[in-house]
């Protein structure tokens, strides 16, 4: 077997349906043909087994994923030159779109989604989080209720219009759709954090807690719920807790506003409290 690059894996011009198999040198080759990413060797032989556009497909997957949208865009963008009707692609192309800011492009990709697959929920959902980007949130609403419609389960749609809700000032009504988001779905943390803001809204500070608790437990890396969390901790007197949590913010961002003045304010209430005689 000579080297394997790329190229070779991801060429529609191969003449060859199913790659062959990879030996541990070549698997090795292959993980290092994306310059600086991390591709291990089971992830490369799969990449390599399957068809050419599947291949690309799988790629495009992985960088999507590893948050690597420029370079997922091109894969895919290819994938969609290849098979124009292939309705995945376009809503793959439509969130990629949304995530560089590109709402003009992101809403083309959606509206040939749904032209293709008009039963797709998540190409509902991805179309309602165009419209809110765009600022038309009675719109999103409409589309996030279209995608439940299609599929009462997806977590995802009731979490985003539960969020479509709150910013109508329905927060009660908000609230239901993300605790439907956890039923369906216990581990969604950014549902957890959602209704952890409607208790404190509502005043209920210990489901709001545990609300906050529950989404730190499950996405560790988002730094939002620390920080909510350590401003129930101070309204409750639990001054040394919010410190904690506001510090913990500030050691991962320390361009983090909020915190920074957080903690400022848990520092004053800190020093004006009584000293014990």
């Amino acid at each position: 077997h000579g080297p394997v690059s790329v190229e070779q894996v991801l060429s529609d011009a191969t003449g060859h349906e199913t790659a062959p198999k990879l030996d541990r040198r070549q698997m090795s080759e292959l993980a290092a043909c994306l310059p600086g990413r991390t591709l291990d060797a089971p992830r490369a032989q799969e990449i390599a087994d399957t068809t050419a556009l599947q291949r690309r497909y799988r790629v495009a997957d992985w960088l999507q994923d590893s948050r690597q949208w420029s370079d997922a865009v091109r894969h895919f963008e290819l994938l969609a030159s290849h098979k124009p009707d292939w309705a995945l692609i376009r809503r793959h192309l439509a969130n990629l779109y949304l995530e560089l800011n590109q709402t003009d492009r992101a809403e083309d990709a959606i509206f040939k989604a749904i032209e293709l697959d008009p039963k797709s929920a998540r190409a509902r959902n991805t179309f309602g989080l165009i419209r809110s980007r765009q600022g038309n949130v009675e719109q999103a609403e409409s589309e996030f209720r279209n995608a439940i419609a299609l599929d009462e389960e997806f977590a995802g749609a009731h979490n985003n219009l539960g969020i479509a809700l709150a910013m109508q000032n329905q927060v009660i009504e908000g609230g239901k759709h993300f605790a439907r988001a956890i039923q369906l779905d216990v581990e969604f943390a950014q549902a957890h954090a959602n209704l952890a803001n409607v208790y404190a809204a509502i005043g209920n500070a210990e489901r709001a807690v545990r609300h906050y608790q529950l989404a730190i437990r499950f996405d560790p890396q988002d730094l939002e719920p620390y920080n909510n969390l350590g401003t129930m901790y101070r309204r409750s007197g639990q001054i040394e807790e919010a410190i904690q949590c506001y510090q913990h913010v500030l050691k991962r961002d320390p361009n983090h506003a909020g915190a920074r003045r957080n903690l400022q304010r848990a520092n004053q209430l800190l020093r004006s409290r009584p000293q014990p005689p």
